[in-house]
């Protein structure tokens, strides 16, 4: 009986046939993924614009002065004059950068709070900011709370770990990938410059990133690059990253009409809320509350008050502010029955923010802590209500830098209070034109 004999030549035919079928399967569902990820439709079937291809196609790239350069495979501002500017969850930010898949660095137009960097010993994996930042932990997680939306619009961000000890020898080989937020680091800064100018320079000094040795920290020192003490007290500028898929919404990058998106989200953070002839502005959102501080000053910063005799914030006892709040101002309030009964956090900072949690207060009326995002950033010398050792308190001083202050000294104040989230009845939260909520 004969052997069959087996046709090599055919065997491998049908295999390249198997192969190159499986190669256009798989291919062509990935080309179909794709082109409907970055072409998606409304639906009236229309291409949906993306935010990152407008921006190209707003900004010139160039490669000299002030603007878009195109760097690999990224395009990158540089310069000190360029429309850059998003607005997102109630908060200005500039845009640094578009990446090689699409997605969008961020960085706030402002600081959005100031404190220390860390303690002694601390990386950037378990400093403060970060964990003010992101949600590591109870208490933590102050910024990325109180974004809208966040899991919509952002994807994690990159934040190099790289310890920088000298400015004229850097590189960034590790990355920490797990975080919604995070900070510039010192390359993103000094890639943003343009003879030595840059937009990210904003006249205030505010912490990087990146680690310098042991206990130092860099910052952006007004105009330039220094190190600090990583318990020093220096702004906190966070950055994200905006998803590739985010769409064009409206705006042109200006600062008057910069790009917008998540512009119908309603109250957010850093709107406007006016209630009777008082503006308010919103910095934290709940779920079914706000908190708000008054934009101004008590009695439009003509008078000045001492905290009290001891650094406790006490609503009973006479002669302290916490009582004149919760009485003769709350009480001169036309709006004072919206005003709801909230714990104030009034706990040491020690080291750790989240220690001003062990504390609080029942009050109608309170004032910013340590750990409240910081939106108006034109008002100064006023108190918080967190203690600072057995006689002090933190506050703002007349530079409008935070520091620890005596009790018995004179500030301007600015209060604080919680409402409910009231249907909006007009307005766009602009401080130009002010949500009126339904009373």
């Amino acid at each position: 009986m004969k052997k069959r004999v087996v046709n090599k030549q055919k065997v491998f035919i049908f295999i390249s046939i198997i192969f190159i079928v499986f190669c256009i399967i798989f291919y062509g569902f990935r080309f179909i993924y794709y082109y409907r990820k970055f072409n998606r439709k409304n639906e009236s079937g229309e291409t949906i614009q993306l935010l990152s291809s407008t921006i190209q196609t707003n900004s010139k790239i160039t490669s000299i002065g002030d603007g878009l350069y195109s760097m690999g495979s990224e395009y990158i501002f540089k310069g000190k004059n360029v429309n850059n500017y998003l607005m997102y969850s109630g908060i200005l930010w500039r845009i640094v950068k578009i990446n090689n898949d699409g997605s969008i660095n961020l960085v706030t137009n402002q600081s959005m709070n100031e404190f220390m960097w860390g303690t002694n010993g601390s990386n950037y994996e378990t400093s403060q900011v970060r964990n003010w930042l992101n949600s590591t932990n109870d208490n933590t997680g102050i910024f990325y709370k109180n974004l809208y939306n966040p899991t919509n619009y952002l994807k994690n961000t990159n934040v190099c770990l790289n310890t920088i000890s000298t400015l004229s020898n850097y590189n960034c080989d590790n990355y920490l990938t797990d975080d919604y937020v995070g900070m510039l680091s010192v390359i993103d800064y000094i890639n943003s410059m343009v003879d030595e100018e840059t937009y990210l320079n904003i006249g205030d000094e505010y912490w990087l990133a990146t680690m310098n040795q042991n206990d130092y920290a860099w910052f952006v020192d007004s105009d330039k690059i220094s190190k600090s003490l990583v318990t020093d007290f220096y702004g906190i500028r966070p950055t994200i990253t905006l998803n590739a898929t985010v769409a064009y919404e409206k705006g042109d990058g200006t600062k008057d009409n910069p790009y917008t998106i998540g512009y119908n989200e309603g109250l957010s953070i850093g709107n406007y809320v006016k209630l009777d002839n008082d503006l308010w502005i919103v910095y934290e959102v709940n779920n079914d509350n706000i908190r708000i501080a008054l934009d101004g000053y008590v009695d439009n910063g003509n008078a000045t008050y001492k905290f009290g005799s001891t650094n406790n914030y006490s609503i009973s006892t006479t002669g302290t502010l916490g009582y004149y709040l919760n009485n003769n101002y709350y009480n001169s309030l036309s709006y004072k029955d919206l005003i709801l009964t909230n714990n104030w956090y009034v706990g040491d900072y020690s080291n750790d923010f989240t220690n001003i949690y062990n504390d609080k207060v029942e009050a109608k009326v309170g004032l910013y802590n340590i750990a409240d995002i910081k939106l108006n950033n034109d008002t100064k010398n006023y108190y918080l209500l967190t203690k600072s050792g057995d006689d002090k308190i933190f506050g703002f001083d007349m530079s409008g830098y935070m520091f620890e202050s005596t009790i018995t000294q004179n500030r301007l104040i600015k209060p604080a209070i919680t409402i409910r989230k009231n249907k909006i009845l007009n307005g766009n939260g602009t401080k130009d034109n002010p949500y009126i909520l339904e009373v």
